[in-house]
Protein backbone atom coordinates (compact mmCIF):
# COMPACT_ATOMS: atom_id res chain seq x y z
CA UNK A 1 0.00 0.00 0.00
CA UNK A 2 1.33 3.36 -0.96
CA UNK A 3 1.76 6.18 1.50
CA UNK A 4 -1.02 8.34 -0.05
CA UNK A 5 -3.48 5.41 -0.07
CA UNK A 6 -3.07 5.12 3.70
CA UNK A 7 -4.21 8.74 4.10
CA UNK A 8 -7.47 7.80 2.35
CA UNK A 9 -8.13 4.21 3.48
CA UNK A 10 -7.40 4.52 7.21
CA UNK A 11 -9.66 7.51 7.83
CA UNK A 12 -12.48 5.81 5.89
CA UNK A 13 -12.04 2.64 7.98
CA UNK A 14 -12.17 4.69 11.19
CA UNK A 15 -15.39 6.43 10.06
CA UNK A 16 -16.97 3.09 9.08
CA UNK A 17 -15.98 1.56 12.42
CA UNK A 18 -17.51 4.53 14.26
CA UNK A 19 -20.83 4.07 12.43
CA UNK A 20 -20.87 0.35 13.11
CA UNK A 21 -20.22 0.85 16.83
CA UNK A 22 -22.77 3.67 17.17
CA UNK A 23 -25.49 1.65 15.39
CA UNK A 24 -26.04 4.23 12.65
CA UNK A 25 -26.85 3.06 9.14
CA UNK A 26 -24.83 4.76 6.43
CA UNK A 27 -27.09 3.79 3.53
CA UNK A 28 -30.58 2.38 3.60
CA UNK A 29 -30.78 0.16 0.56
CA UNK A 30 -34.38 -1.04 0.80
CA UNK A 31 -37.56 0.99 1.04
CA UNK A 32 -39.72 0.34 4.11
CA UNK A 33 -43.42 0.24 3.29
CA UNK A 34 -45.90 0.03 6.11
CA UNK A 35 -49.41 -1.24 5.54
CA UNK A 36 -50.74 0.60 8.57
CA UNK A 37 -49.41 3.27 10.93
CA UNK A 38 -51.30 3.90 14.18
CA UNK A 39 -50.55 7.09 16.11
CA UNK A 40 -52.47 9.66 18.15
CA UNK A 41 -50.77 12.70 16.67
CA UNK A 42 -48.37 13.57 13.84
CA UNK A 43 -46.31 16.77 13.56
CA UNK A 44 -44.64 17.89 10.35
CA UNK A 45 -41.85 20.44 10.70
CA UNK A 46 -40.13 22.69 8.16
CA UNK A 47 -36.37 23.05 7.61
CA UNK A 48 -36.12 25.29 10.69
CA UNK A 49 -37.74 22.62 12.89
CA UNK A 50 -40.92 24.68 13.25
CA UNK A 51 -44.24 22.81 13.34
CA UNK A 52 -46.24 23.49 10.14
CA UNK A 53 -48.76 20.62 10.10
CA UNK A 54 -50.54 18.82 12.93
CA UNK A 55 -52.71 15.74 12.39
CA UNK A 56 -54.48 14.51 15.49
CA UNK A 57 -57.67 13.39 17.17
CA UNK A 58 -59.85 16.29 18.32
CA UNK A 59 -61.80 16.74 21.56
CA UNK A 60 -65.02 15.54 19.90
CA UNK A 61 -63.53 12.13 19.16
CA UNK A 62 -63.01 12.84 15.43
CA UNK A 63 -59.91 13.78 13.48
CA UNK A 64 -58.38 17.16 12.64
CA UNK A 65 -55.63 18.60 10.46
CA UNK A 66 -54.09 22.03 11.16
CA UNK A 67 -51.61 23.85 8.92
CA UNK A 68 -49.54 26.80 10.10
CA UNK A 69 -47.78 29.52 8.13
CA UNK A 70 -44.03 30.25 8.31
CA UNK A 71 -44.66 32.46 11.37
CA UNK A 72 -46.35 29.62 13.27
CA UNK A 73 -49.85 31.11 12.88
CA UNK A 74 -52.71 28.81 11.91
CA UNK A 75 -53.59 29.03 8.19
CA UNK A 76 -56.16 26.27 7.72
CA UNK A 77 -57.95 23.65 9.74
CA UNK A 78 -60.12 20.71 8.83
CA UNK A 79 -61.91 18.39 11.18
CA UNK A 80 -64.83 16.19 11.91
CA UNK A 81 -67.42 16.98 14.52
CA UNK A 82 -70.09 14.80 16.07
CA UNK A 83 -72.61 15.32 13.28
CA UNK A 84 -70.51 16.51 10.31
CA UNK A 85 -67.29 18.25 9.31
CA UNK A 86 -65.72 21.70 9.02
CA UNK A 87 -62.99 23.36 6.94
CA UNK A 88 -61.73 26.76 8.11
CA UNK A 89 -59.27 29.25 6.60
CA UNK A 90 -57.51 32.08 8.45
CA UNK A 91 -55.67 35.24 7.42
CA UNK A 92 -51.94 35.79 8.08
CA UNK A 93 -52.74 37.00 11.61
CA UNK A 94 -54.72 33.87 12.49
CA UNK A 95 -58.12 35.62 12.25
CA UNK A 96 -60.83 33.44 10.73
CA UNK A 97 -61.53 34.27 7.07
CA UNK A 98 -64.07 31.66 6.00
CA UNK A 99 -65.45 28.27 6.88
CA UNK A 100 -67.58 25.58 5.33
CA UNK A 101 -69.40 23.06 7.49
CA UNK A 102 -72.13 20.48 7.22
CA UNK A 103 -74.22 18.33 9.49
CA UNK A 104 -77.32 16.17 9.21
CA UNK A 105 -79.50 19.23 8.46
CA UNK A 106 -77.38 20.59 5.58
CA UNK A 107 -74.39 22.83 4.98
CA UNK A 108 -73.18 26.34 5.73
CA UNK A 109 -70.50 28.60 4.21
CA UNK A 110 -69.51 31.74 6.15
CA UNK A 111 -67.06 34.51 5.24
CA UNK A 112 -65.60 37.11 7.59
CA UNK A 113 -63.90 40.49 7.23
CA UNK A 114 -60.25 41.11 8.21
CA UNK A 115 -61.26 41.63 11.86
CA UNK A 116 -63.20 38.36 12.05
CA UNK A 117 -66.69 39.91 11.83
CA UNK A 118 -69.06 37.79 9.77
CA UNK A 119 -69.47 39.00 6.18
CA UNK A 120 -71.83 36.50 4.56
CA UNK A 121 -73.49 33.12 5.01
CA UNK A 122 -74.53 30.59 2.42
CA UNK A 123 -76.70 27.92 3.97
CA UNK A 124 -77.87 24.81 2.18
CA UNK A 125 -80.80 23.00 3.79
CA UNK A 126 -79.89 24.55 7.12
CA UNK A 127 -82.75 25.46 9.46
CA UNK A 128 -85.32 24.39 6.83
CA UNK A 129 -83.86 26.73 4.16
CA UNK A 130 -82.59 24.73 1.18
CA UNK A 131 -80.39 27.58 -0.08
CA UNK A 132 -79.89 31.06 1.33
CA UNK A 133 -77.14 33.65 0.98
CA UNK A 134 -76.91 36.32 3.65
CA UNK A 135 -74.59 39.33 3.14
CA UNK A 136 -73.67 41.42 6.16
CA UNK A 137 -71.90 44.76 6.42
CA UNK A 138 -68.55 45.38 8.13
CA UNK A 139 -70.32 46.21 11.38
CA UNK A 140 -72.14 42.84 11.36
CA UNK A 141 -75.52 44.32 10.36
CA UNK A 142 -77.34 42.20 7.80
CA UNK A 143 -77.30 43.74 4.30
CA UNK A 144 -79.14 41.35 1.99
CA UNK A 145 -80.29 37.76 1.59
CA UNK A 146 -80.84 35.69 -1.52
CA UNK A 147 -81.93 32.11 -1.80
CA UNK A 148 -84.41 29.31 -2.13
CA UNK A 149 -86.75 27.77 0.39
CA UNK A 150 -89.31 24.98 0.23
CA UNK A 151 -91.95 27.56 -0.69
CA UNK A 152 -90.01 29.56 -3.30
CA UNK A 153 -87.08 31.83 -4.13
CA UNK A 154 -86.31 35.36 -3.10
CA UNK A 155 -84.06 38.36 -2.58
CA UNK A 156 -84.31 40.47 0.56
CA UNK A 157 -82.55 43.84 1.06
CA UNK A 158 -82.05 45.59 4.41
CA UNK A 159 -80.95 49.13 5.32
CA UNK A 160 -77.79 50.00 7.33
CA UNK A 161 -79.71 49.40 10.58
CA UNK A 162 -80.73 45.88 9.52
CA UNK A 163 -84.38 46.78 8.90
CA UNK A 164 -86.23 45.23 5.96
CA UNK A 165 -86.47 47.47 2.86
CA UNK A 166 -87.29 45.32 -0.20
CA UNK A 167 -88.38 41.72 -0.82
CA UNK A 168 -88.52 40.14 -4.25
CA UNK A 169 -90.17 36.75 -3.83
CA UNK A 170 -92.39 34.18 -5.48
CA UNK A 171 -95.92 34.81 -4.23
CA UNK A 172 -98.64 32.36 -3.21
CA UNK A 173 -100.02 32.47 -6.78
CA UNK A 174 -96.53 31.56 -8.11
CA UNK A 175 -96.29 35.02 -9.70
CA UNK A 176 -93.54 37.44 -8.70
CA UNK A 177 -94.06 39.81 -5.77
CA UNK A 178 -92.10 42.92 -4.81
CA UNK A 179 -92.66 44.25 -1.29
CA UNK A 180 -91.26 47.73 -0.62
CA UNK A 181 -91.04 48.79 3.06
CA UNK A 182 -90.60 52.17 4.72
CA UNK A 183 -87.22 52.97 6.27
CA UNK A 184 -88.35 51.40 9.56
CA UNK A 185 -89.25 48.04 7.99
CA UNK A 186 -92.86 48.40 9.12
CA UNK A 187 -95.25 49.73 6.44
CA UNK A 188 -95.22 47.90 3.13
CA UNK A 189 -96.49 48.37 -0.42
CA UNK A 190 -96.70 45.25 -2.60
CA UNK A 191 -96.47 44.92 -6.36
CA UNK A 192 -97.40 41.72 -8.17
CA UNK A 193 -98.30 40.42 -11.59
CA UNK A 194 -102.04 40.40 -12.11
CA UNK A 195 -103.25 38.37 -15.10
Amino acid sequence: MKKFERFIIYPLLIVALFYIISGQQIIISAENILDKLVVREIFVVNDRGQEVVNISANNGGGGSIWTLNKDGVVGTSMGSVSDGGIITTYNKDGVIGAFITSDDTGGLICTFNKNGAMGSDLAISLFLLPLFLIKMGQDGVIGNMMGSTDIGNGIVIFNQKGELLVEIIAGETEHGVINVYDKYGGECTSYSYKP
